[in-house]
């Protein structure tokens, strides 16, 4: 909500998922608030589990690895209420955020480079 209160015309909002929670909150918001704002999810490469399940189209067991932070780590569990929501409001996804060695993440993917552009002022 403080998103959209102090940018009310964000063109995109970019969230790391887990499970699937954080991002069907900001997607629930931006959906009632902002409905032209695209919700982009973002996945480290070792923990797909949601973007397996949309891919999908159905929850199914993920090997997950350690991720950098514990809010992308961890499964989807079955009749996730995630599930349906995030199919409901990510508009686009992304896993290749790769971790380093130094435990910093890599540069965002060329695919949504493109999308991130500044405004004047």
């Amino acid at each position: 909500m403080e998103l959209v209160e102090q940018q009310p015309d964000l063109d995109a909002v970019i969230v790391a998922v887990g499970g699937g929670g954080y991002i069907s909150g900001i997607g629930t918001v931006l959906q009632q608030l902002s409905p032209k704002t695209q919700l982009i999810a973002c996945w480290p490469e070792n923990a797909t589990s949601m973007y397996s399940a949309l891919e999908a189209g159905h929850i199914f067991p993920v090997e997950e690895q350690e991720t950098l932070s514990d809010g992308t780590a961890g499964g989807v569990e079955p009749n996730a209420i995630t599930f349906p929501l995030c199919q409901q409001l990510i508009d686009r996804k992304f896993w290749s955020v790769k971790r380093k060695s130094n435990g910093r993440c890599a540069r965002l993917p060329p695919a949504i480079a493109g999308l991130l552009k500044a405004r004047p002022g």
